[in-house]
């Protein structure tokens, strides 16, 4: 994954086609007005030092119910004051592709085409939230990957929250759930956070901090020696790459972390993602820019003493999985397993 020295996450609306029991949005028909998103962003991105590389990650509520019209508006104007300030300022999208695949043709194919032409390849981004979004949502689910990605040459990430429906087919059998999907750029795995509807399912829907590096250790050994031919994983891969020296966006036991800022109707809100934001302890900032640990937290972060219970992001036993697999690679050939 690129390096970016800020990621934004833009909640542009509030608006979903879905309901999904781990959801942490509640329903709502809010949304931002052009102007609205246009000042936010400048406002914050007019703080950041010339030179700088900024992500700003298009997220919801679902963002492919806004008007392509005006996001292509919106991502313009947002360019052309980036290139002003000396900024290179790239653009991703976190979409569920339910909204998209149902949506009237005309506003299919010019959001397609925003897809294809100002939002950085890399960083598009497409949820398939295994047992959390309802029978009917995933079945569709694969016919909008081919029709409105894959068909369309565009290759995304797709971003799976590991929640117990998941967990469960990832300790049964990884390997298959990594060939699932075909030509993609990669499969994200992402914690599953203890808020909105997660709470309130938590008994049917999650797991423990033990649990995810358990899942995640199988992911691992499975993927590790076909890694040749099988899609990038993440978290894994940034892990890896963190353990050599590469900057990462987990800020919790990485190398030198990525600063992430969200901005939404209410604001702009910079926050620490080593631990949830509803648990919050004095002696740790909420923000990464004013934490001392921000450019160290691998050899100092303040978020260690709760790595055992579900506060924390980290995973002290995936990290020691990745640290015995690159010592085994240094005298052992790339995998080339076809199994």
């Amino acid at each position: 994954m690129a390096a970016f020295d800020l990621i934004i996450h833009l909640r542009a609306t509030e608006k979903c086609d879905l309901r999904c029991k781990h959801c942490f949005v509640p329903p709502n028909a809010s949304a931002m007005e052009e102007g609205q998103i246009i000042d936010r962003l400048e406002t914050y991105l007019a703080t950041m030092q010339e030179g700088e590389r900024i992500l700003l990650q298009w997220h919801g509520g679902e963002p492919t119910l806004l008007s392509p019209a005006m996001v292509g508006r919106v991502i313009e104007q947002l360019n052309t004051f980036a290139r002003n300030q000396g900024l290179c300022l790239h653009h991703g999208i976190q979409t569920n592709l339910t909204a998209l695949y149902k949506s009237r043709e005309n506003h299919r194919s010019s959001w397609i085409e925003l897809l294809k032409t100002v939002f950085d390849p890399d960083q598009i981004g497409v949820s398939f939230d295994f047992g959390l979004r309802g029978n009917v949502a995933e079945a569709i689910f694969g016919f909008a990957l081919k029709e409105i990605m894959i068909d369309q040459g565009i290759t995304p990430w797709v971003t799976m929250t590991l929640a117990r429906p998941l967990y469960e087919r990832l300790m049964d059998d990884p390997l298959n759930l990594l060939k699932r999907f075909g030509r993609i750029r990669g499969i994200r795995f992402e914690p599953l956070s203890p808020q909105g509807y997660a709470v309130e399912n938590w008994d049917e829907i999650g797991i423990d901090h033990a649990q995810r590096c358990e899942a995640m250790i199988q992911v691992l050994n499975a993927w590790w020696p076909r890694r040749s031919y099988l899609p990038a994983i993440s978290p894994l891969e940034e892990m890896l790459g963190s353990l050599e020296g590469e900057p990462s966006s987990l800020t919790c036991l990485g190398k030198p972390s990525v600063v992430m800022a969200e901005i939404d109707r209410h604001g702009a809100h910079e926050h620490c993602i080593a631990l949830e934001s509803q648990h919050q302890h004095s002696t740790i900032p909420l923000s990464c820019i004013q934490c001392e640990w921000q450019k160290s937290c691998r050899n100092g972060c303040p978020a260690l003493p709760f790595l055992d219970g579900k506060h924390c992001r980290g995973g002290p036993p995936l990290w020691q999985a990745c640290q015995e697999l690159l010592q085994q690679s240094q005298t052992t050939p790339t995998g080339t397993d076809h199994g």
